[in-house]
């Protein structure tokens, strides 16, 4: 019983580090995410959460921000096939994939 306990323990203490963690290193969502995407005002806590930028770089920012295209995300895919139950490329071929994936939704 006091195995269990631990091992609970341990794995609370664990869960909770990296929830502590993703706060630390998350990022503030950018102020065009309320505006443009929610069509809210920027929250005051979000307004104090965003990182203050020597004004080169800033300007650096906002020059990349005006060329990213709107209404997309970056997203990594990475399709992973198993030497123990190997893919169905006959019912499920990359292409599929691709379109599931890569789609505008048209």
């Amino acid at each position: 019983m006091r195995l269990v306990a631990n091992v609970l323990f341990l794995l609370i203490l664990a869960i909770a580090t990296m929830g502590l963690t993703a706060r630390a290193i998350m990022p503030p969502a950018p102020g065009e995410w309320y505006t443009e995407r929610l069509k809210i005002p920027i929250p005051e806590a979000a307004k104090r959460a965003m990182p203050q930028f020597n004004p080169q770089i800033q300007a650096d920012l906002d020059e990349a921000a005006g060329k990213r295209p709107r209404n997309t995300d970056n997203i990594l895919l990475i399709l992973v096939q198993f030497t123990d139950h190997p893919a169905d490329t006959a019912a499920h071929p990359t292409s599929a994939y691709d379109d599931l994936i890569f789609s505008t939704g048209v």
